[in-house]
């Protein structure tokens, strides 16, 4: 393996934080702390997710809000939009952790090597997570399709931090397949691919909880 100077580009969630509960679980505890009382939670959690994904790729200033006032209108909700909208982002916040060691990992890297998120999530919200999260600090740069005007698994997300990053090599970290790895192998980077097997990738961790495992995977390649 080469020990041309390194990058990293994370991807964020499921990758540097985890959740519990899930999507889903943090939807429907959003509805009943908004006092929506429904017998068929899926039906509203998939008019949302349509919504969200409409405004998003349209470059919604605010797809969360968009989402949620096409959410209200369509099931004649008794909530305001701005009030579940608040609550949805709270309650994905508290639901939200960080890994033993994630924080530490990214501040070693970092030492050596550009440390860059990449996330296919709307830019402001992704932010307040690494805020939340304790991980801004320890990041040079963050890309999101707000920034790339493009969406995972588009390649322009990475190849934005690239030129923003600019280094010899890149490893990109990510939980996914299609939105992380291929893009990443469309530009010939080095893949860690997180919770899921694939071939072709550099190396594969089980877990967000294995990231720290980076340090010494890499340990012979971190130099600017």
């Amino acid at each position: 393996m080469s020990t041309a100077p390194l990058g990293f580009l994370f991807d964020l969630d499921e990758t540097l934080v985890t959740y519990d509960p899930e999507p889903a679980g943090i939807f429907a505890a959003t509805c009943r702390a908004c006092g929506v009382a429904t017998d068929d939670d899926d039906d509203l959690l998939s008019t949302f997710g349509t919504a969200i994904r409409e405004h998003s790729t349209a470059f919604h200033h605010d797809p969360f809000l968009a989402a949620t006032r096409h959410l209200v209108d369509t099931h004649d909700l008794s909530v305001t939009p701005e009030r579940f909208t608040r609550t949805l982002l709270r309650t994905e916040l508290d639901a939200m952790a960080v890994p033993d060691g994630v924080r530490e990992t990214l501040t070693t890297l970092g030492r050596d090597a550009p440390v860059g998120v990449v996330t296919g999530g709307h830019g402001p919200v992704q932010r307040r997570k690494l805020d939340r999260a304790g991980l801004s600090g320890a990041v040079d740069l963050v890309v999101s399709p707000v920034e790339a005007r493009a969406f995972k698994p588009d390649p322009a997300l990475l190849r934005l931090a690239a030129d923003t990053l600019p280094t010899d090599r890149y490893v990109v970290v990510g939980d996914s397949v299609e939105g992380d790895l291929e893009p990443a192998l469309d530009l010939g980077y080095e893949t860690v691919l997180v919770g899921s097997e694939d071939d072709r990738a550099t190396h594969v961790l089980d877990s967000p909880a294995e990231v720290p495992r980076l340090v010494d995977l890499f340990a012979r390649d971190r130099v600017r």
